[in-house]
């Protein structure tokens, strides 16, 4: 059991739970971006 509940955590950042459930979920997507971020890395270091 966790110390506080995510509805006291999400209300005491403003943060909606319905927002906070689709950035967890994005999570498991892969980065369709990858290969652009590696690109502009490449450039700068």
């Amino acid at each position: 059991m966790t110390e506080f509940s995510l509805a006291l955590l999400l209300k005491s950042i403003k943060l909606a739970r319905w927002t906070y459930y689709y950035h967890l979920k994005q999570l498991d997507k892969p980065d369709k971006d990858q290969e652009l971020k590696a690109e502009i890395q490449s450039i700068f270091i």
